[in-house]
């Protein structure tokens, strides 16, 4: 009875102002609210998430949408903040998507293992009982320079052949191994996310959406309703937009920390760092 009595459903204990010092503002309101609170309202959410009481995948969903409502009101009302702290936040948001989905309750709805030998993961991740899905999974630097000297991260798919990525870089869309880039000493917060309830087919869609763009030529000027020419995180965006998937703002320009924000990009929670 006692855990009956603890376990609300997740909109009820977001309406209770767990995570809002007390008042009745839901968790999805940043309103005014500095850095520093924000991050202690992640601290509280993740706590809340490890006490032990469980959820539902409808209940978990519910909490995801909050921390990104919570995250993208943040960021609305403070475009200029450093880019630091915006990856740290992004960052925290995303290990409690780690937290919040649970592989073997999220396995009802998704599928974590491929019959195509081509397209299992070299790193055999042990996600839900299989691999990653492999092919269209996206990889994400938040670090890595790709245009001058400016730090706004890079972002590929991953292909069917493993080791190999689809990319947009300075030579334009390539299909190469993903030690060339990923392979540099400066890149180590590479992060590999999978996009939320996507079947099957929408990752093969993805990714052969970025496959048929290969050869065509890089600028980070282009307009993003431009499909000839190409930036790193505008390629993984128009692929996935192709499959009927939104993984970043509803129109452009997007960045690599964009689409790692998205709430319909969840993260590996056990990727080893340094892949490459």
């Amino acid at each position: 009875m006692k855990n009956k009595i603890i376990k609300m459903s997740a909109i009820a204990v977001i309406s209770i102002s767990l995570f809002n010092f007390g008042t009745n503002a839901s968790l999805a309101k940043s309103e005014g609210d500095s850095f520093e609170q924000l991050v202690q309202k992640l601290e509280e959410t993740k706590n809340y998430i490890q006490s032990g009481i469980e959820l539902s995948i409808n209940e978990r969903d519910q909490l995801s949408i909050e921390n990104y409502n919570m995250l993208h009101d943040y960021l609305e009302e403070n475009p200029n903040i450093d880019h630091e702290k915006k990856i740290s936040i992004v960052d925290q948001v995303n290990d409690l998507d780690v937290i919040i989905y649970d592989s073997q309750l999220e396995n009802k709805s998704i599928s974590y293992t491929n019959n195509d030998d081509t397209a299992i993961s070299p790193f055999a991740l042990e996600i839900g009982g299989g691999t990653s899905r492999y092919k269209g999974d996206i990889l994400i630097s938040n670090v890595a320079k790709s245009y001058d000297v400016i730090r706004h991260g890079h972002t590929a798919l991953m292909s069917t052949i493993p080791n190999y990525v689809v990319e947009a870089v300075r030579s334009g869309v390539v299909h190469n191994p993903a030690s060339v880039y990923w392979g540099q000493s400066h890149i180590n917060d590479e992060e590999l996310y999978y996009v939320k309830d996507a079947p099957d087919s929408a990752y093969l869609a993805a990714y052969q959406f970025a496959v048929d763009q290969v050869g065509e030529p890089y600028n980070v000027k282009t307009g993003f309703d431009n499909n000839d020419e190409w930036y790193c995180s505008k390629l993984v965006y128009k692929a996935w937009q192709s499959a009927g998937y939104r993984v970043g703002p509803k129109m452009g320009p997007v960045l690599p920390i964009d689409i790692a924000a998205s709430g319909n990009t969840i993260k590996y929670s056990n990727v080893p760092k340094n892949m490459f």
